[in-house]
């Protein structure tokens, strides 16, 4: 073939070269100490609440009595 050689290997195969630069990044070393990372979420025990109150108004409307009545 003709033309063909090392710098065809980046066109061939694009996810090489991009780790490739990424090996090569973590190589150079940390830069500093990393972030802190501040979790917004909120506490599952408010979902487990939202979720039996819902529950129970859903029990308690299936079972709330009809104001009309069944007489034909």
């Amino acid at each position: 073939m003709i033309g063909f050689g090392p710098g065809m290997l980046p066109l061939m195969f694009p996810s090489a070269a991009v780790a490739a630069f990424l090996a090569q990044e973590a190589l150079k070393g940390p830069k500093g100490p990393p972030e802190a990372v501040v979790s917004g979420t909120p506490s599952p025990l408010l979902a487990f609440l939202l979720m039996a109150v819902i529950g129970a108004a859903v029990v308690l409307i299936n079972l709330w009595s009809s104001k009309r009545s069944h007489r034909e």
